[in-house]
């Protein structure tokens, strides 16, 4: 009984600020754009600059040809690599081991702000790999991590907001992305000694 009111509360509560988030798209026309352009056109952009930031503090923001194509830089590059590519393969998994429905096939009323091909919601792939790639940064770099934590979570937030996800895939990718750099932080335990 205790369980069911439980789950029963988390789910409304889920759908009330995925309501929320959803309105404000709807106080301006200024604001749907940012909030479009931050769900639907920053991802590629934001995550290429991750990854070139993590080699600048990597290499303390002195690249060079020679640090580049070095063992150390080899390293660096495959837990990186293996840190998003795993938190992206757990992803793909569970949501096709849930399959929970997006929020536009959920509701019938409802019209995402765009086109989105994928039917399985839970968990969020954008938010697990932003979580990953941030918490990577982190452990390099507190700040730059923290910066990338919340520009990844703004842009999250902004696919509850176009209506593409709920606040809890939101929630589970951003678990799912900091667990699997602890994972992966212990499989490559030796090489990442340095970090």
């Amino acid at each position: 009984m205790y369980y069911h009111c439980m789950i029963q509360f988390l789910s409304s509560l889920n759908n009330q600020i995925f309501f929320s988030l959803n309105s404000l798209r709807e106080t301006s026309p200024i604001l749907e754009d940012i909030i479009l352009f931050f769900a639907k056109n920053l991802d590629l952009w934001f995550l290429a600059f991750g990854v070139a930031v993590s080699f600048f503090v990597f290499f303390h923001f002195k690249i060079i040809w020679e640090q580049l194509i070095s063992r150390k830089s080899f390293f660096h590059g495959i837990f990186l690599g293996g840190t998003l590519v795993t938190s992206w393969f757990f992803t793909v998994i569970i949501k096709n081991t849930i399959a929970a429905p997006r929020p536009f096939l959920r509701f019938d009323e409802f019209t995402p702000l765009f086109d989105h091909g994928g039917f399985n919601s839970f968990p969020s792939g954008h938010a697990t790999v932003f979580a990953a790639l941030g918490a990577f940064l982190f452990f390099q770099n507190k700040k730059i991590g923290i910066f990338f934590l919340v520009i990844g979570f703004c842009i999250a937030l902004a696919r509850v907001a176009s209506g593409i996800h709920f606040p809890i895939d939101i929630l589970a990718g951003f678990v799912l992305g900091v667990v699997t750099v602890f994972v992966t932080r212990k499989v490559f335990k030796k090489q990442t000694r340095s970090y």
